[in-house]
């Protein structure tokens, strides 16, 4: 996660910048990669199960070992948590004592709420009146 820690001084606008992990993105990212990797696997599985008369086939479709988030999810989580960790804190070192300038429509579209880049609600329009029939 990118913050940017932004203010004004003598009507500049300035921002420092840094990086930490979301320990609860990560962790939920972690998980989804690990399930994804492990219905990868099962599915090279039942393909290099199958019989094939090919010889090709038969080269190549050798049984592969399990990735890391199948044969032991603890130690690839906690490799994939290091990893983020060690980028989390070469970006913070590479961006510490730096201050930025920020150019002045940058500024405006980081001081922009949800709502602003929502459409604004159409008004609401009052249905016609319906006429009574006409009588004969």
């Amino acid at each position: 996660m990118l913050e940017v820690e932004a203010w004004k001084k003598d009507d500049k606008p300035l921002a420092r910048l840094s990086a930490r992990v979301d320990a609860a993105l990560a962790d939920a990212r972690i998980a989804a990669d690990q399930a994804k990797a492990k219905a990868d696997h099962e599915t090279q599985q039942k393909v290099s199960d199958k019989p094939s008369g090919d010889a090709l086939s038969q080269a190549v479709g050798a049984p592969a070992s399990p990735p890391l988030a199948v044969s032991d999810p603890a130690t690839d989580r906690r490799q994939r948590l290091d990893r983020l960790n060690a980028e989390a804190a070469e970006l913070t070192a590479r961006f510490s004592g730096w201050t930025f300038v920020l150019p002045q429509f940058k500024v405006s579209e980081l001081d922009k709420t949800v709502e602003d880049f929502l459409k604004p609600p159409e008004p609401a329009v009052p249905a016609p009146a319906k006429k009574p029939a006409a009588r004969k």
